[in-house]
């Protein structure tokens, strides 16, 4: 992989490890918080979104967002929610642009589509502080959109951009992989295999609550039961499937995940 400039030399260890991150969180949501923290300090943004669009989503679906303030996004998701049929043109590839240089750049039939989402939002005194990645996918498009506070900071330049486009081809494999272990997960997934095992359902539930990262606490409070009833639970898991830790767990759910993807794969399913 060629590396830009400012990912160069001391950030290319930096660059690798947000790669990292960034698969993980396929599995463990707190890892892709931890992505989208990193990714944002490595642009020197605010905040940060990405939305997903394809028709075999139905309506446009936030991936990852960054804790931005309350309404700063609110207009922007009530014209995402709108969107019901995409550009048909080929937008060749990933885009990358700024607020500032949309109005001179011709994309065709997504012009109109991305002129919409940058009138989305409430603040266009700043459109140099706002910086756009658009990564076709088929008929399906993946959208990441970092902002800047205007008082404080710079506009996005070379440096931010030549960053994002190498993050592009890691977050296209990423949403790809997302999109089909979310289809993997309506038709089952991993619960449903559990549960061939002889995993009981709320067993399954547990598991899957764990295999995702969550502490737990969290699955207490999750699924309305004790941390005792939680903690036999897994036992009886790692009983069934002849295992014997969370870290077994998730290297097996893995596994899992690794061959139902590649079945996937293998049928040449199309982005749409």
């Amino acid at each position: 992989m060629k590396i830009g400039a400012i990912v160069r030399e001391e950030g290319f260890k930096e660059f690798n490890s947000l790669i990292h991150i960034l698969h993980a969180g396929l599995f463990n949501e707190s890892r892709l918080r931890l992505f989208v923290d990193r990714g944002s300090q490595l642009v020197r943004a605010d905040c940060v979104c990405c939305y997903h669009f394809g028709q075999a989503l139905g309506a446009p679906v936030l991936v990852f967002k960054s804790d931005c303030a309350a309404g700063e996004w609110k207009m922007l998701v009530s014209h995402l929610n709108g969107v019901r049929r995409m550009p048909g043109q080929d937008l060749g590839g990933s885009r990358i642009f700024t607020g500032k240089e949309l109005a001179g750049l011709d994309f065709g039939e997504w012009g109109g589509f991305f002129m919409d989402i940058y009138n989305s939002f409430w603040d266009h005194r700043a459109p140099g502080h706002y910086l756009f990645s658009a990564i076709q996918q088929g008929n399906g498009c993946g959208m990441v959109i970092f902002r800047r506070d205007a008082k404080n900071c710079s506009e996005f330049g070379a440096e931010e951009k030549e960053i994002v486009t190498e993050l592009c081809p890691h977050l296209d494999n990423y949403l790809k992989l997302r999109l089909l272990t979310a289809l993997w997960h309506q038709q089952g997934g991993a619960s449903s295999f559990l549960q061939a095992w002889g995993v009981s359902k709320r067993e399954a539930e547990v598991a899957v609550l764990t295999m995702k990262g969550r502490s737990i606490s969290e699955i207490c409070q999750r699924l309305e039961i004790s941390q005792e009833t939680v903690r036999d639970h897994l036992k009886n898991i790692y009983r069934k499937l002849e295992i014997h830790s969370k870290a077994e767990l998730v290297s097996w759910y893995i596994r899992l995940w690794e061959r139902s993807m590649k079945e996937a794969l293998g049928k040449s399913l199309e982005w749409d």
